[in-house]
């Protein structure tokens, strides 16, 4: 009951059964950062679903990619309104996971090796400047260097997130990189993702506390309830999008390719 959900949202419920069964996706006016978590415990296999998450997270190698290809599968299932909280973990859906997440995993990894040339330059450039011989332009040079290493991060996560997401969603690593939508997706959301990020950091940070104090061992079902709020609210993320305008993803089945 919401009465004894703490994140429990007032607002309308933009994720009730539509019943169309058409797979459009449904567009919602407003992001609820707190129904991100809400929405968890909203399904009455939660902890089962959370516990189950952050055990395969520690599975070696593909433990995280079979995690993500669930977590995209929340988005799709909650935003054409199949479901009002999201689908339970189905350890027969595994190969189907792992399928998904792989190509999320590449297209985030080829997204992070163009952005490595960059690193590069800013770890050295403070070394060159430290060999100057010169403190205040050492200092200077540093700060400066810090502040473009935080904007170019920031820049790189409001990108990765789209790229990502449509690696998922299509599953496909061609179509991930549809740079018109992806630009279009962060002219329209950054505002929303930067927020998101802020709020929701906070609140997992607690959450895994929560998780750590409880003799350690229930870190691991916290873990799984952050993974499923995080995208939660993501689909919320797509969801407004959808709401001012954007274009929606063409889903594909991982069993069709």
């Amino acid at each position: 009951m919401s009465g004894d959900n703490p994140f429990a949202s007032s607002g309308e419920d933009y994720n009730a059964p539509n019943n169309r069964g058409d797979g459009t996706v449904q567009a919602r006016s407003s992001m609820d950062y707190l129904e991100a978590f809400g929405k968890v415990f909203e399904n009455s296999n939660w902890f089962i679903n959370a516990l189950v998450v952050g055990l395969v997270n520690y599975i070696p190698i593909i433990g995280a990619i079979v995690v993500i290809g669930f977590s995209v599968t929340i988005v799709h299932e909650k935003s054409i309104g199949r479901t009002n909280s999201y689908p339970d973990f189905d350890l027969n859906k595994f190969g189907e996971y792992l399928i998904r997440g792989f190509w999320m995993f590449l297209t985030g990894l080829l997204f992070g090796l163009c952005l490595a040339p960059l690193a590069v330059i800013l770890a050295i450039v403070p070394m060159g400047l430290q060999a100057s011989g010169s403190d205040t332009l050492a200092v200077f040079g540093t700060l400066f260097l810090f502040v473009v290493l935080l904007i170019a991060s920031m820049l790189a996560n409001l990108a990765a997130l789209p790229l990502i997401l449509r690696a998922g969603l299509t599953c496909s690593f061609s179509e991930a990189f549809d740079f018109a939508w992806v630009k279009d997706f962060v002219s329209k959301m950054w505002l929303d993702q930067i927020l998101g990020m802020i709020i929701l950091s906070i609140i997992s940070w607690f959450v895994l506390l929560v998780g750590f104090v409880a003799l350690c061992v229930g870190i691991i079902p916290a873990i799984g309830v952050v993974t499923i709020a995080y995208w939660n609210y993501i689909t919320q993320l797509y969801q407004v999008y959808i709401g001012r305008g954007g274009q929606p993803i063409s889903y594909r089945d991982s069993g069709s390719l």
